[in-house]
């Protein structure tokens, strides 16, 4: 099973219910994640990410013991992996 948050916060129109999806999920799946630029109608483009909203996602993933790979999909590859992985560990030292 795969999932894309930033699609899931653009259907949510920004307001997405963590918890609520990562509880349908299965305890091992695969990820996108990316910041998203979107409209009424739908996803515009994909952005940098929000590393609030990682924190957000990480949070539920550690709290609902799940085992995710997240692929990164923004437009900054490389720079929001460092991000990504910052704050990731920030909760491994925790």
């Amino acid at each position: 099973m795969t999932i894309d948050y930033a699609h899931y916060f653009a259907r949510s129109l920004g307001k997405p219910d963590y918890k609520k999806l990562i509880n349908m999920l299965p305890e091992t799946f695969h990820a996108h994640f990316s910041g998203i630029e979107f409209t009424d109608k739908g996803e515009r483009r994909h952005l940098k990410i929000d590393p609030l909203e990682f924190e957000k996602v990480l949070k539920e993933l550690i709290a609902q013991n799940k085992n995710c790979t997240i692929i990164n999909e923004s437009t900054d590859t490389f720079g929001d992996l460092i991000k990504m992985r910052k704050i990731l560990d920030k909760f491994q030292d925790d």
